[in-house]
């Protein structure tokens, strides 16, 4: 197929998500600057993800050949100001899209209520990573999930970048209060769900849920841990 004929199924494609409006959902993620974001529609099937503002140089994509499933698209915004991400699909046969809307760094504008400022974490040289999870509620997550949690390839990695003593998998009621002051500041750090993971490294830490499959979260460890 040609390189036209590609682009204009993909306008085709747009177009007609865009006159689906009754299949659409948006959703709004705050986005520092630098910072992974994980994006993933709830449309099934092949996900075609379309950048609506800004270039490539303002929110830089991971390889699509690092994730598992279409329908998820990780993004590290560039600078700040306002984004939005499309997926495209099918949802009950008709086409749909979902757009997410990305608030990089302070908005214009009053801001929904007081952010708290998480503790910093210290400075460290050599690569750290903090999976948490509940360990009671592990048969209830996707199979997915807990193959990235229990992954060979993900310790394998983990081992060789951080050290046997560089990454933990602890459960979120864990006492720390005896372990090194990083370990302990990372318990503290917020988090809206779970499992989580925390990666810290010389110049930048990264918190956030944990991906959903082992390559994905494969992907986001060597992002930061090359």
């Amino acid at each position: 197929m040609s390189h036209f004929a590609k682009c204009s199924i993909r306008h085709v494609w747009i177009l007609l998500a865009l006159a689906c409006a009754a299949a659409a959902r948006a959703s709004d993620l705050p986005a520092p600057v630098g910072v992974p974001v994980v994006l993933e529609s709830k449309i099934s099937g092949d996900v075609v993800w379309v950048q609506l503002d800004g270039d490539g140089a303002d929110l830089i994509q991971i390889d699509r050949k690092y994730l598992a499933s279409s329908s998820v698209a990780i993004v590290t915004p560039q600078k700040a100001g306002a984004y939005r991400m499309q997926a495209l699909g099918i949802a009950e046969g008709k086409p749909a899209y979902e757009i997410f809307r990305l608030q990089v760094g302070p908005g214009p504008g009053p801001q929904p209520g007081p952010t708290p400022t998480p503790p910093p974490l210290p400075p460290i040289a050599k690569l750290h990573v903090l999976l948490i999870e509940e360990s009671a509620d592990r048969p209830r997550l996707p199979a997915s999930q807990l193959a990235a949690l229990t992954s060979p390839e993900v310790r394998t990695y983990l081992d060789t970048k951080c050290g046997k003593d560089g990454w933990r998998l602890l459960d979120k009621d864990t006492d720390v209060t005896a372990a090194s002051e990083w370990w302990r500041k990372a318990m503290t750090l917020p988090r809206t769900s779970l499992p989580w993971i925390i990666i810290s490294s010389a110049t930048q830490v990264y918190s956030g849920p944990l991906p959903r499959t082992a390559a994905e979260l494969l992907a986001l460890l060597k992002q930061h841990g090359g």
